[in-house]
């Protein structure tokens, strides 16, 4: 993402559960001078639990307004142990 003062994102992660793919958590973080940002996301979960992560931009009041909202495209994981 561009550079620019004061940026964040917030990253949704759903847990899919009883056919539906839920919502298990959300936070918010800041972007680097560069406009770069890593997140880690830890615990122990049961084997096959399903997963899935985006990031989305300018959907939250902590959003700039010099872009447009932009949501990325959902990654999926699957726990094996």
């Amino acid at each position: 993402m561009t550079a620019y003062p004061d940026r964040f994102y917030r990253l949704t992660i759903e847990k899919y559960s009883g056919g539906k793919w839920k919502t298990y958590k959300t936070g918010s973080f800041g972007l680097d001078s560069k406009g770069k940002s890593e997140t880690w996301i830890t615990g122990y979960y049961k084997a096959g639990l399903r997963f899935r992560v985006r990031a989305e931009y300018g959907v939250s009041t902590y959003s700039d307004k010099v872009n447009a909202k932009t949501y990325g495209a959902w990654s999926y994981y699957t726990y094996a142990k």
